[in-house]
């Protein structure tokens, strides 16, 4: 019983790693499929989440022309990694 739940263990951190990796080769080969606008990233994922991810200086932006472009993957993945806590609290009861 201890196997499997290592195995499992390590498999969600595989696949999570082969992700990433498969996130960092799209934006390095294809930026513009990864770049959300301002307007779109607070239709994606809320204005008042993202005006507080760029409070604490979270989220990070730049700026092409006159719009301010966002990474999806990086706005993605901060928003796994705040709900990865909720994950661990729900599994241990």
């Amino acid at each position: 019983m201890e196997r499997l739940e290592r195995f499992e263990k390590y498999k969600e951190r595989i696949v999570l790693v082969s992700e990433m990796v498969a996130d960092r080769i799209i934006r390095e080969c294809i930026p513009m499929e990864d770049e959300i606008s301002e307007n779109q990233a607070r239709k994606l994922y809320g204005d008042k989440w993202l005006r507080r991810q760029k409070r604490y200086k979270i989220a990070h932006w730049r700026k092409v022309g006159t719009r301010t472009m966002y990474s999806r993957k990086d706005l993605d993945g901060i928003r796994q990694q705040e709900r990865e806590p909720a994950k661990l609290i729900f599994k241990k009861k």
